[in-house]
């Protein structure tokens, strides 16, 4: 899916449309990538770690599901209204919202199973999805086409080979319950995705759009690593919540350590493959941003660290820490990154994104550090 995106689809809208309106399309796709995978990967982690103590019904989380969409339609709508315009922009952007926020709940349907060769040919039709659309795109010159039909694509094929969204509307006495800690969850994950696309949103309004073509560049491939350790976050979660012992600090030592030292082999390999892809595909841009390679795929590498170091702490914490955590995080955001890009421009909101993560990954570890059992437990074999 990744390879589709950041090969094909947005270098050829970027020289079709050019890194002006190419800009436009980045920040409207910046909702899109804040809040359906927030309400969405809520919704389906609550489900996949709360088979532990709850007996839940398919009805509990599409009910869920579609006080979601509401919300993340009737945001965007209000908040975006200025770059869509025309009712049919509109009906077309709430499609995508409303699909792609579907889309990332129904990754619960493998994960539950481990079906993990399922899993692969769900994101592979998803991907022909995206290229189907991107004919349609050439065909009528709208953009939103492209994601709608790959995410209607892979919908598709959960309904009919799956079970989570029959019946449909079955609930149980726990679907408050579903509720509440999917609303809980789901705020912490706002706030974690919205750090990740405040440069679309930042740069927009204090630079330009083109400023955040350049920076969407530069960090594109820490970016899809963001993307790429959804999985394993998943097979994380998926084998650990299996279990009720509550991992022991060394253990999630060892965890931090392994993550963290992954990270840092792909940010050795982002140092030699990035400058490549940006005169590959975006040359015209090279110039511009080549000072800022290093710090900006650090900043997302730390990032995905941090992120994969909670997908452990997790399954032996409560939802308000990960909450906690990311408010923290993203109010110095906010202050640092608006400071440094007034002072710096693109190069001081890099040098923020840097700082920032690093002191989230180390607030993740203390509180992992802090929760995990002292002692080893003896697991019983999955």
């Amino acid at each position: 899916m990744n390879a589709v995106l950041q090969l094909l689809i947005f270098p050829s809208l970027n020289r079709q449309i050019g890194p002006e309106q190419f800009g436009v399309v980045l920040y409207l796709m910046a909702f899109v990538s804040i809040m359906p995978p927030s309400f969405g990967q809520a919704a389906m982690n609550v489900r996949l770690v709360g088979r532990r103590n709850h007996d839940y019904s398919n009805g509990d989380f599409n009910i869920v599901l579609f006080l979601f969409s509401i919300v993340t339609i009737a945001i965007a709508l209000l908040t975006a209204h200025s770059a869509l315009n025309g009712i049919l922009p509109k009906l077309l952007m709430s499609g995508v919202l409303l699909l792609t926020t579907w889309r990332y709940y129904a990754d619960v349907e493998f994960r539950m199973n481990l079906s993990f060769n399922k899993y692969f040919i769900y994101y592979l039709i998803l991907s022909i999805g995206y290229i189907l659309g991107y004919g349609f795109y050439l065909l009528t010159k709208s953009w939103y086409l492209i994601f709608m039909t790959g995410e209607l694509a892979a919908l598709c094929y959960v309904w009919f080979i799956g079970h989570i969204f029959r019946p449909f509307l079955r609930q149980s006495e726990n679907r408050y319950s579903a509720l509440k800690s999917s609303i809980t969850l789901s705020l912490s994950y706002l706030l974690f995705h919205l750090s990740l696309q405040l440069d679309r949103i930042i740069l927009k309004f204090l630079i330009g759009n083109i400023a955040v073509s350049e920076y969407f560049v530069v960090s594109l491939i820490g970016k899809a690593l963001v993307l790429l350790v959804s999985p394993l976050n998943a097979i994380i979660l998926s084998y650990l919540s299996r279990n009720d012992k509550r991992i022991d600090r060394r253990t999630f030592a060892v965890y931090s350590g392994l993550i963290v030292l992954g990270c840092m082999v792909f940010l050795a390999i982002c140092q030699l493959v990035v400058p490549i892809f940006i005169r590959i595909l975006y040359p015209e841009m090279y110039e511009n941003i080549k000072n800022l390679i290093f710090i900006a795929n650090l900043a997302q590498i730390l990032s995905v660290a941090s992120t994969t170091v909670f997908a452990v702490v997790l399954t032996f914490t409560e939802e308000s820490w990960q909450l906690l955590l990311q408010l923290i995080h993203i109010i110095l955001f906010l202050i640092v990154s608006i400071l440094l890009t007034k002072v710096n421009g693109v190069e001081g909101f890099a040098i923020a994104a840097l700082i920032t993560n690093t002191i989230r990954l180390i607030g993740i570890i203390f509180v992992g550090i802090s929760k995990a059992s002292p002692y080893k437990e003896k697991l019983e074999l999955i």
